[in-house]
């Protein structure tokens, strides 16, 4: 299931529904309920202020969140999915498959170092983004780094999904973060 999202702003008229969400507005308050029956919270509360509401249902869960006018902004301008407040210096599991059945791809960048703990491959292609394409299973070790971004890219049969996250500790300000374009997948 895809994420919906909805910009928020001073035009945005409520109340408004979004798949089976039902958005209104309340005292200065943005009130989300759903009527899904996938397990979540079927209410939530947002400050009113301009960003944008992402809906997500899928079979089993369900959830929404709201996102600044100037954290999507950031996102949007680094190619990134999410950021993840977490130590960035950790090992990371990469798992990479090609065949006729399609392919996962993933990719990592950071400003620390990458040393390799177990590696099938090429070690200077698993940090080429994008070619990064192989059979293999990866445990990379991240040491020194105030940030990783770790990209993945699935076309396997009919899931057909990608995601960009920023593992960091650092407010997001600070960092100094290559371009989008450097972490697409091919």
């Amino acid at each position: 299931m895809a994420t919906r999202r909805v910009e928020i702003n001073n035009e945005t008229i409520f109340p408004f529904q979004v798949h089976t969400w039902d958005v209104s507005l309340e005292k200065s308050n943005i009130i989300v309920r759903s009527y899904s029956k996938a397990e979540g919270k079927d209410i939530y509360t947002f400050p009113f202020k301009e960003g944008t509401i992402n809906f997500y249902n899928g079979f089993e869960r369900k959830y929404c969140y709201f996102r600044s006018k100037r954290f999507q902004k950031f996102l949007m301008k680094h190619g990134l999915t999410t950021v993840k407040n977490e130590d960035p210096n950790r090992n990371y599991y990469v798992k990479s498959h090609n065949s006729g059945y399609g392919s996962y791809r993933y990719g990592i960048k950071t400003d620390g170092e990458v040393q390799k703990t177990r590696l099938g491959g090429d070690f200077d292609e698993i940090t080429n983004i994008p070619n990064a394409c192989y059979s293999n299973e990866y445990e990379l070790s991240v040491k020194g780094a105030t940030w990783v971004i770790l990209a993945r890219k699935i076309d396997y049969l009919d899931n057909h999904s990608s995601a960009t996250i920023l593992y960091t500790k650092k407010k997001i300000e600070s960092l100094k973060l290559p371009s989008g374009q450097a972490l697409q997948l091919k």
